[in-house]
């Protein structure tokens, strides 16, 4: 079986899907592809070496291949924006048509700063507590899976590190997943100008299930502070296609 490591980025500048036993060009007909052979082409790259994977021909496949996964997800009707006219609270958590924005999303984030790639945000907040705890194993494990509910059971037994470090940490992730999926980013400038809460029993990352007085909702806040800030960069120029097209998705 092929993996990343075997993956030649500059032969697929439109990025590529790890379909069978190859890879084949992203196309405008990925959409339709089913979930799962994103899934494993995401696993197919994650197999690669992390210093392949954090190079600077990598990063530009790879953030055509998240906003690829994450409109494949929207045209299979599995993920959604809010719609134009909502207004108040926005409550998101892993599951349903907001799923997008939480950091179970599996989204591939190429962290240069760490020499790290991970599957979802969780992954690498898990990685961020194990440095500092000392679990050298763990970061090895929790950076090759896509699924951000493992990545969390990995780091259940290490207490949350203190503030400002988790929060600087987390929004440090939560900044580089939208960075590299310009779908997701798209999504998330749509939800403005609704307050984002993170609708889970947690009482710092989330609401506390919106019924716990205090909750402090950090997720929702950190997400807000992203968008904002996504918001008021310039818009990237229209790329072009092969047949020269002007493309301005």
């Amino acid at each position: 079986m092929a993996t990343g490591l075997e993956l030649d980025f500059t032969a697929f500048p439109q990025g590529a899907l790890f379909v069978g036993s190859k890879w084949e060009p992203l196309t405008e007909l990925s959409s339709k592809k089913p979930l799962k052979v994103f899934e494993t082409t995401a696993k197919a790259l994650l197999s690669a070496p992390e210093d392949i994977l954090t190079s600077k021909l990598a990063l530009p496949f790879i953030r055509k291949f998240n906003t690829a996964w994450t409109t494949a997800q929207i045209v299979q009707k599995k993920i959604t924006a809010p719609a134009r006219d909502a207004t108040g609270e926005l409550r998101f958590n892993s599951y349903g048509k907001y799923a997008w924005l939480s950091n179970f999303f599996p989204t591939i984030i190429v962290d240069q700063a760490k020499k790290r790639v991970y599957g979802t945000i969780e992954a690498g907040y898990v990685a961020f507590k194990a440095d500092l705890a000392g679990e050298a194993e763990i970061p090895t494990e929790v950076c090759k899976t896509i699924d951000g509910k493992s990545a969390k059971r990995m780091g259940t037994s290490i207490a949350r590190p203190p503030e400002p470090e988790s929060l600087i940490e987390m929004e440090r992730l939560v900044r580089l997943k939208f960075e590299q999926n310009a779908k997701a980013a798209e999504l998330l400038s749509k939800t403005a100008p609704l307050h984002l809460s993170e609708h889970t029993a947690d009482v710092f990352w989330g609401n506390g299930n919106g019924s716990v007085s205090g909750a402090q909702n950090h997720m929702g806040r950190i997400t807000e502070r992203v968008r904002a800030s996504l918001n008021e960069a310039p818009p990237l120029p229209p790329t072009r296609t092969r047949k020269g097209r002007r493309n301005r998705k």
